[in-house]
């Protein structure tokens, strides 16, 4: 079950750095966000154009900066890789909850627009990886 998915988001993510690399348009950036397969969090797609310009240098696991800013959200997992134009494609999820007793209310969108330094300007919508890849060619 969760296999089909997890090969449905890395074609959708192949055709977003395909279509990114050969058509050398800048974007705006696109975000949607869905819920967990386990259903215990909220799953975020997010594209930030020119992405890879806010990593530091000696970082060596890539999308460190978001992954830093995002801490503060209560991670489960994340990912990050750069296309060859430096758009960073970034997959998280956020826990549901903070702790057994507290709603996570975490503004994926501000933590996001600040480790950006206010340059990504983004509004998570609710949606699957064909809207995320709409929003991006829309851009």
């Amino acid at each position: 079950m969760l296999l089909p998915r997890f090969f449905a988001v890395f074609a959708a993510l192949a055709a977003l750095i395909s279509s990114a690399t050969s058509s050398h348009i800048v974007h705006n950036g696109a975000c949607v966000k869905m819920a967990s397969s386990d259903g215990k969090g909220t799953q975020y797609y997010a594209r930030i154009p020119q992405g890879s310009k806010y990593s530091h240098p000696r970082d060596v696991v890539p999308g460190n900066t978001f992954k830093k800013h995002l801490k503060s959200c209560n991670l489960e997992k994340f990912e990050c890789i750069y296309d060859n134009e430096g758009n960073a494609h970034v997959d998280f999820i956020v826990k549901s909850r903070n702790r057994w007793f507290a709603k996570n209310k975490c503004n994926v969108d501000a933590v996001l627009n600040d480790a950006t330094d206010g340059e990504f300007t983004v509004n998570c919508i609710d949606g699957s990886v064909e809207k995320l890849a709409d929003a991006w060619r829309d851009n």
